[in-house]
């Protein structure tokens, strides 16, 4: 339980500075999960220093006929007592924030024919924005809780679908004048019970 003033090796500790007597030594190689290699250029000496109150500061790995590897306290790495310079220039290689900026409305009555808008708050034109038609009373096969995709537009001669638009600061919606068509659970188009279905809008910017 005594300070330990100099690097160990856990598995040939010079007496004084083992982690443990001699005769158990073994025993907490295999409890730490530590190896050593065999042969020649191939051993590897697992050393570390700290003492009881205030835990590891370095860990040291000495590899016969090479160089010492050193983790410090400071989080750096050191070869034979030098700092290891990083392989590849720390550059980002990506776009803080870039997939963060998104939206949902809340959910949106459907009314034949009727429209409106929402502001997305999005700080500019969003690159994404789609319409997906929500169960809230089983329909057509659906449970409560799916979620239809809804293709983009209406047919203009018969009045069906959803039509949107987008600018910087809103998102527009227009239903057709007659139905809100979807698919059934086996894929046969007809048109919804609307006071089944609330419509959710996304966007992404």
């Amino acid at each position: 339980g005594g300070t330990v003033t100099g690097l160990i090796d856990v598995f040939t500790a010079a007496a004084g500075l083992r982690l443990t007597s001699s005769d158990n030594t073994a025993a907490l190689v295999t409890a730490l999960a530590l190896r050593r290699g065999s042969g020649a250029g191939n051993s590897l000496s697992v050393q570390t220093r700290g003492d009881a109150a205030n835990g590891l500061d370095q860990l040291r790995l000495a590899f016969a006929g090479g160089e010492a590897y050193t983790f410090n306290k400071d989080g750096n790495l050191l070869l034979g007592g030098d700092p290891v310079a990083a392989k590849d220039a720390a550059t980002k290689q990506y776009v803080d924030g870039l997939l963060d900026n998104e939206y949902e409305s809340a959910e949106i009555a459907v009314t034949l024919g009727g429209s409106g808008s929402v502001a997305h708050d999005l700080g500019g034109f969003p690159f994404y924005f789609q319409a997906f038609a929500r169960c809230i009373v089983a329909d057509r096969g659906w449970s409560v809780g799916d979620e239809l995709l809804l293709d983009y537009g209406m047919d203009s001669l018969s009045g069906y679908g959803i039509q949107l638009a987008a600018t910087a600061t809103h998102i527009k919606w227009q239903f057709g004048g007659n139905a809100l068509v979807l698919p059934n659970a086996a894929g046969q188009s007809g048109a919804a019970t609307i006071t089944s279905w609330r419509v959710i809008i996304r966007a992404r910017r």
